[in-house]
């Protein structure tokens, strides 16, 4: 500003020179041309914050677009599950001894499979190898809790959370990769008991399930519960769970058998005839993803 007050100075005494303006005459004049700077510059200034405003209309409404976009191709997936049956065979408790032998199985059916992983598995360099053959095999990794000690991980919101990201940072420690699926242990149903018994509140599991969200986590049940938690199990009646279960999931909305696990000797010996079941009852197979298909059932 000053310096453009110069300016106009210099040019008015010359012009004052040449055609003998009064001194009277060059401050009008410098004070004229000084209220026509002074009003351009507020017309910039207006333009500015108009252009900021119309910056920040746009932002807005590009973020409205990809959230719209995202909802739209969610909603594509899920229309496709109406009418193609598809099952998502999933491990809990993963990685143990038995993964390589359910890996060797699931290549030779082309069959990618959902891994929810538990940090206390992942101490030796075996665990962690266990665990690299898994995402290099192109199946998915989820987090399903770090110690699995129900009392300690639903006791408080931050006590889950610490338990869930110490896992979140071994597995990209390991494999460069941050999941944002998420299995609660012993699923959002018992989850939202436990929270009650060992928190004291019937809050902290809603604390819990709204901060997953809201930091991009996808939590996910099952449907199908093969029951190979319960040793006494043969494999032939693992097997008859599954195709019980995925047989009704034909008249479900959603055509999907999302299909509990948990990688031990019974998972692994019953898992080729699971897979054979559900390939005959005309099941396709898939992986579950952090923004693709889920089933939670404290919403059923």
């Amino acid at each position: 500003m000053r310096f453009l007050a110069v300016i106009v100075t210099a040019a008015a005494i010359i012009v004052s020179v040449f055609f003998g303006l009064s001194t009277a005459g060059v401050q009008s004049q410098i004070a004229e041309n000084e209220q026509n700077i002074q009003t351009a510059l507020n017309a910039m200034q207006v333009y500015d914050d108009r252009y900021a405003e119309a910056e920040q209309q746009l932002q807005q409404a590009q973020a409205r677009l990809d959230e719209l976009t995202a909802e739209y191709e969610h909603q594509q997936i899920l229309d496709n599950y109406r009418d193609t049956p598809t099952a998502f065979i999933t491990f809990d408790d993963a990685p143990n001894e038995y993964t390589d032998s359910l890996l060797q199985i699931l290549d030779d059916y082309s069959v990618k499979a959902t891994f929810f992983v538990i940090g206390t598995r992942l101490q030796t360099q075996t665990q962690r190898n266990y665990l690299k053959r898994i995402y290099e095999s192109g199946h998915e990794i989820g987090i399903h809790s770090y110690s699995h000690d129900m009392s300690l991980i639903y006791s408080s919101e931050d006590a889950f959370f610490k338990d869930l990201y110490k896992t979140s940072e071994l597995i990209e420690q390991i494999c460069g990769v941050k999941p944002k699926l998420v299995r609660l242990p012993g699923g959002t149903a018992s989850a939202k008991t436990l929270c009650e018994r060992y928190s004291g509140s019937a809050e902290t599991f809603g604390n819990i399930m709204q901060r997953l969200s809201d930091e991009g986590y996808t939590v996910t049940d099952w449907n199908v519960d093969s029951g190979d938690w319960d040793t006494s199990l043969t494999s032939e009646e693992i097997v008859d769970n599954v195709r019980n279960g995925a047989s009704g999931r034909l008249g479900a909305e959603y055509k999907t058998a999302l299909v509990l696990l948990h990688g031990q000797r019974y998972s692994r010996d019953a898992l080729s005839q699971v897979i054979q079941t559900l390939s005959g009852l005309g099941y396709d197979f898939d992986k579950m993803s952090a923004n693709g298909y889920t089933y939670v059932q404290t919403l059923r």
